[in-house]
């Protein structure tokens, strides 16, 4: 069975909240009630997380150049 492709019907439009920057004005509004809550120490608000630290592969088929010359048509691939 085939999906179609429409798209979804969600109304949220974004909203800003303390100079940040919101997906929908429900999550601008939950993030104002967390501050005005005394028992709510801190509010980090989208923190980034590094689960995979960034690496290089070194490519053998090209040496690190990014392009290799096709044997058929003599033109640059990338790879």
């Amino acid at each position: 069975m085939k999906r179609s492709k429409t798209p979804r019907n969600w109304n949220a439009k974004k909203t800003f909240a303390y100079g940040i920057q919101f997906d929908s004005r429900s999550e601008a509004d939950y993030y104002i009630k967390l501050l005005a809550d005394p028992a709510v120490e801190k509010v980090e608000v989208q923190p980034v997380f590094d689960i995979i630290p960034a690496y290089s592969v070194i490519c053998r088929r090209c040496e690190e150049a990014g392009r290799q010359q096709n044997e058929k048509t003599k033109r640059l691939i990338k790879l």
